[in-house]
């Protein structure tokens, strides 16, 4: 059996290579997905914006958090947090515009 803390350093090495994050001063990485398919207790079949982070960096995360990916400054708001191994977590955001967006016509969507 590996040891938690190879096992840790190993997928901290790999997240690292992925897309970056932040929550205030709160910097950490992982690897995002935008349409991942998740599957429900009733068996239907949905789609939802995903991250898988470190377990260690979930905990500084809670539920109705907005983090920010740090290349395209989209924020997102977490709206769950599962246990997906012993070192990590799968966070499913929803996205959220900070600014209304304006139309032609000077409707806000």
């Amino acid at each position: 059996m590996i040891p938690k803390t190879l096992l840790n350093k190993d997928l901290s090495t790999l997240l690292n290579a992925c897309d970056v994050f932040k929550k205030g001063d709160f910097e950490f990485s992982g690897h995002f997905k935008t349409n991942a398919q998740v599957l429900y207790d009733d068996n239907s079949i949905g789609y939802q914006t995903t991250l898988l982070i470190l377990k260690e960096d979930g905990n500084q995360l809670r539920l109705r958090d907005t983090i920010t990916e740090i290349a395209s400054s989209q924020n997102y708001q977490i709206i769950q947090i599962a246990d997906e191994s012993k070192v990590l977590n799968r966070l499913v955001l929803k996205e959220t515009y900070s600014n209304p967006i304006p139309m032609p016509n000077n409707e806000i969507l």
